[in-house]
């Protein structure tokens, strides 16, 4: 009984020295391809978000809206470059809960067998936690694209026709028509295409579920398995 006991404890270590090292490798390779991406949107919306605006503004002040218009106009396209800018100085200073989480989750002890056992417990509920909330933004991202989708078209049926024949007069309607489409377009495909922390939970997931057999299939081990018997407790080896 008491080798019984021992072989499955072993067995018991070994899965959750597996999936502590699937848990770390997962949420620190998504811990780094958030920061970069955190940085690089940050750097871009920064660098464009000033320029975008300015050229809202241009644009306003040569076309034939009345003045009134024009001050709308030039007010919005000022402050989306603000809000842009001021968006992308946030990203920059600010790190996010999966960043910060992958950190933490880093350093957590591993040197006992309980210590890895609620290591892991804790990989699993920050990762189901990261799929829960990349799901709600996911959507909420494709509500909002298509809002500003629905608006640009708006936007265009309204002010088409008041803007003089000139480059920028024509380049008007492929601005505004072109940003409509792409916006329903990305925000129509939001709702189809999980992100990556709903992708590796779900792998997370499969892995877990077929780990013993897989471990089995790829070591050619045989796991002790504890089963009830006629009389206390009998072992059965599978493989």
């Amino acid at each position: 009984l008491l080798l019984m006991c021992s072989l499955a404890n072993a067995f018991s270590q070994s899965a959750d020295q597996e999936k502590l090292l699937y848990l770390s490798t997962t949420i620190g390779s998504m811990s780094e391809d958030i920061h970069m991406l955190r940085t690089s949107l940050g750097w871009l919306s920064l660098t464009a978000g000033i320029p975008l605006g300015a050229t809202g503004i241009i644009v306003s002040e040569s076309s034939s809206l009345r003045r009134m218009d024009k001050d709308v106009v030039d007010i919005l396209s000022g402050a989306i470059g603000l809000s842009m800018s001021g968006g992308g100085l946030f990203l920059l200073l600010v790190t996010s809960d999966l960043e910060n989480a992958g950190a933490g989750f880093a350093s957590l002890p591993e040197a006992t067998a309980q210590e890895r056992a609620a290591k892991v417990a804790e990989g699993e509920r920050l990762l189901a936690d990261f799929a829960t909330n990349a799901e709600r933004w996911r959507i909420r991202y494709g509500l909002v694209e298509l809002a500003v989708g629905a608006s640009l078209a708006i936007i265009y049926t309204m002010t088409y026709d008041s803007f003089p024949d000139t480059d920028l007069g024509e380049a008007y309607p492929f601005v505004m028509i072109g940003g409509a489409i792409l916006n329903c377009i990305q925000g129509t495909l939001a709702f189809f295409f999980e992100s990556r922390p709903e992708r590796e939970w779900k792998n997370y997931q499969r892995w877990k579920d077929g780990y013993p057999a897989a471990a089995q299939a790829a070591t050619g081990a045989k796991t002790p398995l504890l089963e009830p018997a006629a009389r206390g407790v009998g072992m059965r080896l599978s493989w």
